[in-house]
C-alpha cells in the first residue's frame, strides 16, 4: 500500500507551564533525501495552541504525516481501565474525559487532571509519590524498552526531564484540536488507508535517534546532528543558529518519519491487537 505525502512533520512537544514554551520545536521535510529543518514559532517560542493551528493551516494544502513526541492515550489491558472513575473504553474517548476535567485550565495546561481528588494519588509528582503510584506501561512502551529502542517512561511518573506524563494529558486536549488529520491508529479510515489525507501519529524521538545511531545522545552540535541524519539517509543541514536537544530532536524524528513512512511493518505492528488498536494505540516505529 502506497503512503504518499507532502511533507513530514515531527514535534517535540512540551508539558510545561505557561503559554509559550521554549522545549517546543517543530520540523518538517519534504520526500526525498534533503535536509529537514526548523518551521520558526510566531513569536519567540511556540505555544502549545499556536502549533495546532500551524498544522491545521499545512493540512488545507498538504497531505502530512506529522508525529508528537508524546503518548496519545494511557495503559489499558492491564486493569481494563485506564484510570479509577474515569469511564472511557476507548483512547478518544479518554481524550474527551480529560478534556471535560481540563476545559478551564488555559494554554492546553493538565492541571486540574493530575490534581483531581480521584486521580492524584495516582501519580508521582515533585510533591511526593501517590498513594496508588504504579509505573503502569502501555504494551507498546514495554516493547520499545524490549526492543532496545529507547527507555519509554510511564504517564504516571510526573518527575524529572524523562517524564513524559504532563506532555500526554496536555497532547491528548490537542489531538481534539486537529483538523483534517486521521489521528493513527485510532480513526484511520475504514479501509486501512492513508494515502489521501494527512495523519497525525505518536512518536518516542528517542527511538529515532537510537535508530540514527545516537540513542544515548543529547544532541547539541551540528557536526553530531549530521551524523544521526546520514544514518537514516538524509542530507545534512548546512547551517543552524542556536542548535539545541529540542530541535535536533524534532529534526531528526522528521527524518525517521520520512524513512518509515512507506513501511508496512511500521503501519501494521504484529503485537498491535484490534484491542491495543482502539484502547492504547501505539508508537509509530516500534515494531
Amino acid at each position: 500500500m502506497t503512503r504518499d505525502f507532502d511533507c513530514f512533520i515531527a514535534v517535540d512537544w512540551s508539558g510545561a507551564k505557561g503559554e509559550f514554551l521554549k522545549g517546543l520545536s517543530v520540523a518538517i521535510c519534504e520526500p526525498g533525501t534533503g535536509a529537514p529543518r526548523i518551521i520558526p514559532p510566531p513569536r519567540k517560542y511556540w505555544s502549545r495552541v499556536d502549533v495546532m493551528d500551524t498544522l491545521n493551516d499545512v493540512a488545507k494544502s498538504s497531505r502530512v504525516l506529522c508525529g508528537f513526541d508524546f503518548s496519545f492515550s494511557a495503559p489499558f489491558l492491564d486493569k481494563d481501565s485506564f484510570f479509577p472513575n474515569v469511564q472511557a473504553k476507548d483512547a478518544p474517548n479518554l481524550w474527551q474525559e480529560v478534556e471535560a476535567i481540563c476545559r478551564d485550565d488555559a494554554h492546553l495546561s493538565c492541571a486540574s487532571f493530575t490534581g483531581h481528588p480521584d486521580l492524584k494519588d495516582l501519580f508521582l509528582t515533585p510533591q511526593g509519590r501517590g498513594s496508588s503510584f504504579e509505573a503502569r506501561l502501555r504494551l507498546c512502551e514495554a516493547l520499545c524498552r524490549d526492543k532496545g529502542l529507547g527507555r519509554a517512561e510511564s504517564l504516571f511518573h510526573l518527575v524529572g526531564p524523562s517524564q513524559v506524563g504532563l506532555a500526554s494529558l496536555t497532547g491528548m486536549r490537542a489531538l481534539l484540536r486537529l483538523e483534517n488529520y486521521a489521528i493513527w491508529p485510532f480513526n484511520r479510515p475504514a479501509n486501512g488507508s492513508v494515502a489521501n489525507g494527512s495523519v497525525a501519529v505518536e512518536i518516542f524521538t528517542r527511538l529515532f535517534l537510537t535508530r540514527a545511531g545516537a540513542g544515548a545522545m543529547k544532541i547539541t552540535r551540528l557536526g553530531d546532528l549530521n551524523t544521526a541524519l546520514e544514518t537514516i539517509g538524509s542530507k545534512p543541514v548546512k547551517r543552524m543558529a542556536e542548535l539545541d536537544d529540542h530541535k535536533a530532536d524534532a529534526i531528526v524524528s522528521a527524518a525517521g518519519l520520512r524513512q518509515l513512512a512507506n513501511s508496512k511493518a511500521a503501519w501494521k505492528p504484529r503485537e498491535m491487537s484490534e484491542n491495543v488498536r482502539k484502547t492504547e494505540g501505539w508508537t509509530f516505529g516500534v515494531f
